[in-house]
């Protein structure tokens, strides 16, 4: 993978998790579905699904990027 594709994905992602973040502070996770947060974040549901797998693996994401933020 060249860099730009690398940072573009990275960018991607964190636009993802972001989006995330954002729609569950209203509701509950359970209740935004992947299609949601792909409409929301303008871009394909399978976008989501091929970065981050499944629905779960996603907010596993979001906790362990959470964790990394407040352990040292």
């Amino acid at each position: 993978m060249t860099r730009f594709k690398s940072v573009e994905c990275g960018n991607t992602r964190a636009r993802i998790l972001a989006t995330t973040r954002k729609l569950t502070i209203s509701a509950s996770f359970e209740q935004v579905a992947v299609r949601e947060i792909a409409s929301d974040a303008d871009m394909a549901t399978r976008t989501i699904i091929s970065i981050f797998g499944t629905k779960g693996d996603l907010l596993l994401a979001i906790v362990e990027e959470d964790l990394t933020r407040l352990l040292p």
